[in-house]
């Protein structure tokens, strides 16, 4: 016959299965995160071939400067915005450059300095729950200022980012 746990006995048993199930959980988000290496040029620019990134609209930059990677979002037009685009360019499809539009930030938190991860909607603080746009922009504290970001153009095959001065918090 088996006795009842105590009150001790049971919350080491959930706290160990709750630690097991959220360990899942951030491994799944980050093992689906597509990661691809820059080039950075000798003015300090990155530099990632539009090949390399294909049809995703997330994906995580590797480079030199930084153990904390960068995190590349191409943002998605409204169907009528994206016609009205493809009218615009007389026919030109959803993936051309006259069309894409990317954001990217460093995926260093600016409250302490921990590695955000993507979720599917936001980026979030593992350390202390701050939570941000894909822009970087601050959702939900205690961090109180932006990610840092990059500006990202379009230039032939590759897009290429410069780093930008921070933005104030909002």
């Amino acid at each position: 016959m088996q006795s009842t746990p105590n009150r001790r006995t049971f919350l080491k048993q959930v706290s160990g299965a709750m630690m097991c199930a959220g360990g899942t959980l951030t491994l799944a988000s980050c093992a689906s995160a597509k990661f691809v290496n820059t080039t950075v040029t000798p003015d300090g620019t990155l530099r990632v071939p539009r090949a390399s990134i294909g049809t995703v609209n997330t994906v995580v930059l590797r480079w030199t400067e930084s153990e904390i990677p960068i995190f590349l979002y191409r943002e998605t037009a409204s169907p009528v915005a994206l016609a009205s685009a493809q009218t615009a360019a007389s026919g030109s499809t959803s993936g051309s450059a006259s069309t894409e539009r990317w954001n990217a930030v460093w995926m260093r938190c600016t409250h302490r300095g921990c590695q955000v991860e993507p979720t599917a909607d936001q980026l979030v603080c593992p350390c202390h729950g701050s939570e941000f746009a894909f822009d970087g922009a601050v959702q939900k504290g205690p961090a109180a200022s932006a990610l840092a970001s990059f500006a990202v153009t379009i230039e032939g095959d590759d897009l290429v980012l410069r780093k930008i001065a921070p933005r104030s918090a909002s």
